[in-house]
């Protein structure tokens, strides 16, 4: 006989808990991507694309050596789905907040800022990843390199075509170049994030976004004397 209910073993009245729902071959073969995908890009930026091996991307990841390959190929070619992913997550949007018609130029600019440090804020392997593989592949004519140059040279004509016109309208200092105050800012853009990498502890990347932002804006907008 069933043991009766007593106040010490209530017996639960009620449906039994349904079973979790398996997943799909296509969520599971989804997850293993992510998974890889976020393996590589750690272990690119702390160890270098040359210096991390196939096997210690599968291990971070929880899978297996050949798991990368049936996935991939090749550890190049995550590589390039990680500057795809970067491409469509942080370049395309800050596209086209330069290239948008509304706003001044200087809201423009400021909007690229602040969404530079939301960026390092919410996720700062999307910024960091393409500035060390900016280093590790100068002068190195592979697709990696020629992608992350491409991506610095687009943003660097999309800033400077907004300085320009800030230029025009009296906004921005007219004693440097567009492209001079351009290359200026992704420089100390890039500058921050890796004194945010280095620093320790890296407790200080508010403070170096507050600085940059105060600088760059100070820096390139007109004077009232101007």
């Amino acid at each position: 006989m069933p043991p009766a209910a007593t106040d010490e073993f209530p017996i639960a009245v009620g449906k039994p808990e349904p079973r979790p729902k398996r997943r799909t071959k296509q969520e599971q073969r989804d997850e293993s991507i992510a998974r890889i995908l976020n393996a590589a890009q750690e272990l690119f930026i702390t160890k270098g694309f040359n210096a991390t091996r196939t096997e210690e991307i599968g291990a971070r990841a929880g899978l297996t050596k050949g798991a990368v390959y049936f996935y991939f190929g090749e550890k190049t070619a995550v590589l390039l789905a990680l500057l795809e992913r970067v491409q469509t997550k942080v370049l395309e949007p800050l596209a086209q907040r330069l290239e948008r018609r509304h706003g001044t130029p200087f809201d423009r600019v400021r909007e690229f800022l602040l969404q530079q440090a939301r960026l390092a804020r919410d996720d700062p392997g999307m910024l960091l990843l393409p500035i060390m593989v900016s280093i590790e592949f100068a002068g190195v004519d592979d697709e990696p390199g020629k992608r992350v140059r491409w991506g610095y040279r687009r943003t660097a004509e999309l800033l400077a075509a907004v300085i320009e016109q800030g230029q025009s309208d009296g906004v921005f200092r007219r004693d440097l170049k567009p492209t001079q105050q351009a290359s200026l800012i992704l420089a100390l853009n890039d500058g921050a994030m890796l004194e945010w990498w280095r620093s320790e502890p890296r407790s200080t990347g508010r403070d170096l976004v507050d600085s940059l932002y105060t600088v760059l804006m100070s820096g390139i907008r007109s004077s009232p004397e101007a």
